[in-house]
């Protein structure tokens, strides 16, 4: 049974057995509808109603709406609405629980790979588990519609806080602030970047916590199709908290997401957002002159030290940002100040007392009971790997089996050629072969894209090849290791990688390089590294992946590197270090 905040509907399901059949959303006998007057407790058969149609109960004249079958979930009603998707307040008939299901528009699901990296971005999100993050259940699709599960926020956003036009107090937004930019740090060391950060993203639940929502969901689609995106949806992001890169090159990382933070903070304060154009120059004109009313003008109880933090989050260059820990660490201070018996905000959890002896009891029940998961889930997840990568062999043919990525490589849109690498890699339906160059491209971008944690992800990626099996001695295997050790120099290709071995040695060669350009290594040893592998990619087979990949971008890095006359938005972000 779920209620909704207004108490419109109480909706039940009388035929219990068949709320988990599949086929329980059809017109069968089994499947009819029946809901609970909140009013009256009236049951009342609606299986023949317009779904989330209003009517009355004709015992009471309670106004009521129809809810409608999707999958083992009861959607009770449309409670959000955006360019991609649509949100609804649904009951999990599983589980017994509210929640809220996102599905995706029918026109941006027509979209090439939309569908496909909408998922594959809200599987990457349900990774995450932190208190200023809404979770993610699950997702699925269903009828041809991609929908993903999560939490369900009972006391909206804050948008709608900032439209009910009432001063929040700067205490209670700073600690907002804090979770939310604890989640985005969060997710940043995941590898994920929001892309979409504004008020009405951040969402309160049934106890006044924040919690940002959709992340990864806005990267999956604006990565490289904006244009196609705001054709069908009639707009590009949320222009008055857009970031300046974002708008002049169409492409960003955290920092950018740090802006965004920045005008929403902003605009939760003094109820107006920064930059109110909704003209692209014109925006684009206001961010590069910081043209806002400073906050301390607005508010009267704004302190300096908050004030100046939202004017360098708000700056037009993304280095001269403060980033999540330095904004975290300054508004503990301001909270210090306007809160002077605050030693720092850590959101609190509810706690109960116990007796002592069953505090003995709980404990040791829950450390067999840790035990248990982790041994079986160590045996589970060994398994399951091996199993799903199939111990990818060694002696594996270069020959291209992702044309698409490569593609994308030649192009220098790494971003992209990234998104499809990653969701291969992670495909276990995928062939071995295409597992193994994904994983290969996989680790590569993580430094084409100028990643802080390009390191970490590659070991990631080596951790998950040896646990299927893989030898070290694999020629991808040790190239990938390569990448994930900032210590190991290139004398560590050399002594694994035969010279001979003309396909491994073309990546290798590139890996050496990326490398060195993301550790600003001289132009001299830079402009080497390209001459080998130029020298190298003559004799390379042409339908190999490095070749179709690196070809024609290797006279390009030349030039950048020789001369820097190659505009800075046709290279990988790596270039702009």
């Amino acid at each position: 049974m779920a209620e909704d905040a207004d108490n419109k509907n109480t909706v039940i399901f009388d035929n219990a057995p068949a709320a988990a059949k599949p086929a329980a959303h059809d017109n069968s006998p089994d499947g009819a509808l029946k809901v609970s007057c909140h009013s009256c407790l009236q049951k009342l058969d609606v299986s023949d109603l317009e779904p989330f149609s209003h009517f009355s109960c004709p015992s009471c004249g309670a106004d009521m709406i129809a809810p409608k079958w999707f999958g083992n979930y009861l959607l009770e009603e449309q409670c959000g609405q955006g360019g991609m998707a649509n949100v609804y307040r649904a009951l999990d008939l599983t589980l017994d629980r509210e929640v809220a299901i996102k599905v995706l528009k029918d026109e941006i699901s027509q979209m090439e790979h939309s569908a496909t990296l909408f998922l594959h971005e809200a599987r990457i999100a349900a990774a995450l588990n932190h208190y200023g993050i809404i979770p993610i259940y699950s997702c699925g699709e269903f009828e041809n519609h991609s929908f993903f599960v999560m939490q369900y926020m009972g006391n909206g956003s804050l948008e709608q806080q900032i439209n009910m036009r009432q001063q929040i107090p700067v205490d209670k937004i700073v600690r907002w602030m804090i979770d939310i930019a604890e989640g985005l740090d969060n997710a940043r060391r995941h590898g994920i970047i929001h892309h979409d950060v504004k008020p009405g993203n951040i969402l309160l639940d049934s106890d006044g916590n924040v919690k940002i929502g959709d992340l990864g969901i806005a990267h999956a689609i604006f990565d490289n199709r904006s244009n196609q995106l705001m054709e069908v949806t009639g707009s590009w992001g949320s222009p008055h908290y857009v970031s300046p890169e974002k708008l002049e090159q169409g492409k960003e990382d955290f920092q950018g997401d740090i802006f965004s933070l920045g005008a929403t903070f902003y605009e939760l304060l003094t109820g107006n957002a920064p930059f109110n154009s909704l003209e692209h120059e014109e925006m684009l004109k206001m961010r590069r002159e910081n043209a806002f009313v400073p906050v301390a003008e607005l508010r009267g109880d704004v302190t300096p030290a908050l004030a100046s933090l939202i004017r360098r989050m708000l700056a037009y260059e993304p280095l001269e940002r403060p980033g999540y820990r330095e904004i975290i660490r300054e508004l503990n201070g301001v909270l210090k100040i306007i809160s002077p018996h605050n030693d720092g905000y850590k959101r609190k959890i509810a706690s109960v007392d116990v007796p002592f002896y069953l505090q003995i009891k709980y404990q040791l029940i829950a450390v067999l009971c840790l035990i248990a998961i982790i041994t079986g889930g160590l045996i589970i997840y060994n398994a399951s790997n091996k199993r799903a990568l199939k111990a990818i062999p060694e002696k594996t043919s270069n020959a291209d089996v992702l044309p698409s990525v490569s593609a994308a490589l030649a192009a220098g849109d790494s971003a992209h050629a990234a998104s499809i690498a990653a969701f291969e890699f992670e495909n276990v339906k995928s062939a071995a072969k295409v597992r193994r160059q994904a994983a290969m491209v996989t680790a590569l971008c993580a430094y084409l894209n100028n990643d802080d944690l390009a390191a970490d992800k590659c070991a990631a990626v080596s951790q998950r090849l040896a646990a299927a099996g893989v030898p070290t001695a694999d020629k991808f295997k040790v190239i990938i290791d390569f990448l994930a050790n900032p210590a190991l120099s290139g004398k560590y290709l050399t002594d694994n990688i035969p010279v001979s071995e003309a396909e491994a040695w073309n990546v290798a060669c590139f890996a050496l390089f990326i490398k060195n350009l993301y550790s600003h290594a001289a132009k001299q040893e830079l402009t080497k590294n390209l001459t080998d592998l130029q020298n190298n990619m003559s004799t390379a087979p042409r339908d190999s992946w490095p070749y179709k990949a690196w070809a024609e971008r290797i006279p390009v890095y030349q030039q950048c590197i020789i001369n820097g006359k190659i505009p800075a938005e046709s290279l990988e972000p790596v270039f702009s270090r």
